[in-house]
């Protein structure tokens, strides 16, 4: 399921290293973090959101999204340095993009050993972490329900298989 589905939208992650250095305010003097921690549930009940998105940077709270209304719903320090890079509407786009393409597959998706205990909740963190010393390391971890099944490395293009008994049939 995410194995195929994934490399499609990676190229349009590229952004993301560039994106700690606008918001940083510092270039390249410190290391800097970037994560996204998608939520995405199958059957939400009423009035519950399919998809939010979570983002920090440097592990400080920046961004809450909902991809289903395309609506930021709150922003942290760093609101006016994002909408001051042009980056930024193309970033929204990304994570309304990546929230779609994930819920499609977590609709197709037929477990393997595992029934939830509720709405099936496909849980996905992008992160992206740049050092000082200017080395760019990126990953995805997928979860089900909160339990960790396959890890991506960016850097290496290696797919991990963490828990086979969450896999798709």
């Amino acid at each position: 399921m995410v194995a195929a589905a994934s490399p499609a939208i990676l190229p349009r992650l590229a952004i993301l290293p560039y994106l700690l250095f606008d918001w940083s305010g510092t270039g390249r003097a410190d290391a800097h973090s970037l994560w996204y921690n998608f939520t995405i549930i199958h059957l939400p009940r009423h009035g519950q959101q399919w998809c939010e998105v979570q983002s920090q940077v440097d592990q400080k709270n920046f961004l809450s999204y909902d991809c289903g209304s395309d609506k930021v719903l709150s922003m942290g320090h760093l609101e006016e340095q994002l909408y001051a890079t042009d980056a930024w509407g193309k970033q929204l786009e990304m994570l309304r993009e990546v929230g779609q393409r994930l819920r499609l597959e977590l609709a197709d998706t037929e477990l393997e050993d595992f029934t939830p205990s509720g709405p099936l909740t496909l849980q996905v963190r992008m992160s992206c972490e740049c050092e000082a010393d200017g080395y760019i390391r990126g990953s995805w971890q997928f979860s089900f329900d909160g339990r960790k099944f396959l890890l991506f490395d960016s850097n290496n293009r290696k797919w991990t298989v963490v828990h086979a008994g969450l896999g798709t049939s």
